[in-house]
């Protein structure tokens, strides 16, 4: 299973196609259970005691905070994740990493968001608390 899978499970659900909803509800069961690795925008920020980082260093995890850049809708702040590069250059330019799934739910049941969108800036999937709280338990 990969990100693409949702975004095309997603595109058919939208599209109305027969077995559509069963569809993307097994693509985000096994999203959940294989903890698919996907684009997050992010502000990174990296300890003043790091010096000289060079691109594929490895960084202790305490010299590195993270801060995911969330998507607002009418229940509040979402985590915004993509599908791809690509996916993520429709939006503002923004530095990003790539995350497991299960490292931006933890975000969300640690209540700093109410909820994970995929691909926001073009088709996107929106996923509550309460359907993540589904696929997670």
């Amino acid at each position: 299973m990969t990100a693409r899978d949702l975004a095309d499970a997603a595109e058919r659900f939208r599209a109305g196609e027969a077995g559509a909803k069963e569809q993307m509800t097994e693509v985000l069961r096994a999203l959940f259970r294989e903890n698919v690795r996907f684009f997050a925008a992010a502000d990174v920020h990296i300890g003043e005691d790091v010096k000289n980082i060079k691109q594929g260093d490895r960084i202790p995890c305490d010299k590195i905070k993270v801060k995911f850049k969330t998507v607002s809708t009418h229940d509040g702040k979402h985590i915004a994740l993509f599908t791809s590069e690509e996916e993520m250059k429709k939006g503002p330019k923004t530095s990003s990493l790539t995350v497991s799934l299960q490292d931006a739910v933890k975000t969300v049941k640690g209540g700093r968001a109410v909820g994970i969108v995929f691909n926001p800036f073009s088709a996107a999937v929106v996923l509550p608390q309460s359907v993540i709280e589904k696929f997670t338990n």
